[in-house]
């Protein structure tokens, strides 16, 4: 049986997905996770991260805050059925007499473990390591992959619920905390080690993440950034990052940055040897289309200044920040919702036509109330969308040259997502958009061209659909940039959606 990211579970096992802040479970003969919420989901946690322990009704009791542990046993009971009771559960939720209660570990394939598995052995061998240089480069790739991996489990500590809760000795939140944090600093370190653009980028999120969010950012995460940002030919924002850690330590915290930033910051100024982390440049591959000359005579200074206009494009291009799709981990062109969603770990706004694309499909949309729910546990969790107002003039113009293709019903969807989502706004603007504007994290822009206006849309053969053109703001002279600026003014002139209008 097939469960969840990928998983397989043995006759008999279910799969229990915790690294979510809703604990859900595929049960055996199921490809259904079923979320178990609430007390249930709190108890589940408890029993399947202690990895076999056996707990005390009194111990649950206080797990719980119960008054007395006779309401251990009926909500033991509870939590059985829910786990399918004859089926599952009520084997796996095993009682020993004067005991207490544990989960059998042989009847649950557990996805926190997995993510350990992963991690424990790499953060163990490389324990010591504070420089890339401290990474054997020949393994880089493929540990980073790994933990890559592991990375796309995690939405959320498996012990969410568990911050007040000791154990057997075990502390279940610090304890995974600790072990994500060792996997973030592995992560920055071989993401530097293999030395590529798209790595280094990815370190580059990473550090800006670790720097803006962590209430005390260690002096090596300003002295990676620097150098990321040196080795990606960006010396403007490693002078920019560099000033960053001055007005941190001088203004926070009333103290002098640390040598080493400083040092680090030096050495991208001296464009010193080896400082640079870059070790595969790349390249362009620019396929000429144009038709063959028919003589044999074209010239060599004709062809040397084909190439080397090609060369200033592409040079433009990367200045600007015009970018592929796969280098950025968005495959295609179309710029679908869930990939958006996997792709995102933080922001993502979107601005367009109507989002039905996001909310009228039951599987996008079950994605949506997940992905959302994710970002509601996260400090800075932001999604906005900025759409057409069904009562405004843009959308009555829309209308008429769309006819019944057009239609509003996905409005109390978004309304209802709203109102149950903290980090989900939905604000509505009454003219006729000219772009699609997709922002991710803080790497990634994209826009596409919309045919609205009557004549174009009626010669088009699109209508309003086109290639996204992706965007990288980490770029030197970032295009990007003009078109987020773009979206933060239409969202600052756009309304709230009145979500009692459509509930």
């Amino acid at each position: 049986m097939g469960g969840e990211d990928g998983a397989r579970t043995g006759p008999g096992m279910a799969r229990l997905l915790l690294l979510h802040p809703k604990a859900r479970i595929v049960l055996p003969g199921s490809d259904v996770p079923l979320e178990i919420l609430g007390r249930d989901g709190k108890v589940l946690r408890l029993l399947a991260l202690s990895e076999g322990h056996c707990f005390s009704s009194e111990s649950l009791a206080a797990v719980l805050s119960y008054s007395t542990s006779r309401s251990v046993a009926p909500m033991i009971k509870h939590l059985r059925a829910k786990l399918g009771g004859p089926a599952w559960g009520d084997l796996a939720v095993r009682s020993q007499f004067g005991a207490g209660y544990q989960l059998d570990e042989s009847t649950v394939d557990v996805d926190a473990f997995e993510y350990r598995k992963i991690v424990e052995p790499l953060a163990a061998e490389y324990s010591g390591a504070a420089e890339p240089e401290d990474l054997p480069v020949e393994r880089a790739e493929r540990d980073l992959g790994s933990l890559e991996r592991a990375a796309q489990l995690w939405r959320a500590n498996p012990a969410i619920e568990l911050g007040d809760v000791v154990a057997s000795e075990h502390q279940y939140h610090y304890e995974y905390d600790r072990l994500y944090e060792e996997a973030q600093q592995l992560r920055i370190l071989l993401a530097l080690r293999v030395g590529t653009v798209q790595r280094l980028r990815g370190s580059i999120l990473m550090l800006e993440n670790r720097v803006n969010d962590s209430h005390s950012p260690d002096s090596y995460d300003w002295c990676h950034l620097i150098r990321a940002y040196y080795s990606t030919g960006n010396p403007s924002k490693a002078k920019e990052t560099y000033a960053r850690a001055l007005r941190y330590y001088d203004i926070r915290h009333r103290q002098a940055v640390p040598q080493q930033v400083t040092e680090y910051f030096g050495r991208s100024q001296r464009n010193e040897a080896g400082f640079s982390l870059l070790r595969t440049p790349r390249r362009a591959h620019i396929q000429d289309q144009s038709p063959a000359v028919p003589t044999a005579a074209a010239s060599e200074e004709s062809r040397a200044g084909q190439d080397l206009r090609i060369a200033d494009r592409f040079q433009l291009a990367e200045i600007l920040g015009l970018s592929t799709d796969s280098e950025l981990s968005l495959p295609g062109a179309r710029m679908e919702p869930i990939q958006l969603m996997r792709r995102a770990k933080q922001r993502l706004w979107f601005s367009g036509v109507l989002a039905s694309k996001w909310v009228v499909d039951p599987d996008v949309r079950a994605e949506l109330s997940d992905f959302l729910t994710v970002l509601d546990h996260t400090a800075d969790g932001d999604v906005r969308f900025m759409i057409m107002n069904p009562e405004g003039p843009g959308y009555r113009r829309l209308h008429d040259l769309q006819g019944d293709r057009v239609s509003a019903e996905h409005m109390p969807i978004l309304a209802k997502l709203s109102a149950e989502h903290s980090s989900f706004q939905v604000k509505v603007f009454d003219h006729l958009p000219r772009f699609r504007i997709h922002v991710l994290d803080k790497d990634v822009v994209t826009f596409s061209f919309y045919r609205l206006d009557e004549e174009s849309y009626l010669q088009g053969d699109q209508g309003w659909a086109s290639p996204h053109v992706v965007l990288d703001p980490l770029s030197p002279w970032p295009l990007a940039e003009a078109f987020a600026t773009l979206f933060i003014e239409m969202w600052r002139s756009s309304s709230f959606l009145a979500p009692e209008k459509y509930t």
